[in-house]
C-alpha cells in the first residue's frame, strides 16, 4: 500500500535526522525519497525571509526569491 511506504519513508527521515546536521539532512530526505521514486531538494530561509537558499549534497543552484514565485508561497502555507 502507498501510504504504508510514505509512513515508512517519514520515519526513516525522522529516526536519521534527529541527530544529524547541516548537510546530512538533504541527503537523508533525498535518500528516503528514493523509495517513493522521487527526490528531494530542501531549501532554507534567509534571514529576513527574502530568499531560499538550497541545502545540496553536490551541485550549487543559486538561492530563489521568496517574494512573487512559486516556491516562495511554502513557507506561508
Amino acid at each position: 500500500m502507498q501510504s504504508d511506504l510514505w509512513w515508512q519513508v517519514v520515519a526513516d527521515v525522522v529516526g536519521e535526522t534527529h541527530s544529524a546536521s547541516g548537510l546530512d539532512i538533504a541527503e537523508v530526505a533525498d535518500r528516503a525519497m528514493h523509495r517513493l521514486g522521487i527526490t528531494a531538494e530542501l531549501y532554507l530561509s534567509k534571514r529576513g525571509q527574502t530568499a531560499l537558499v538550497p541545502l545540496l549534497v553536490n551541485g550549487h543552484r543559486e538561492p530563489v526569491s521568496i517574494e512573487g514565485t512559486l516556491p516562495g508561497t511554502a513557507p506561508r502555507c
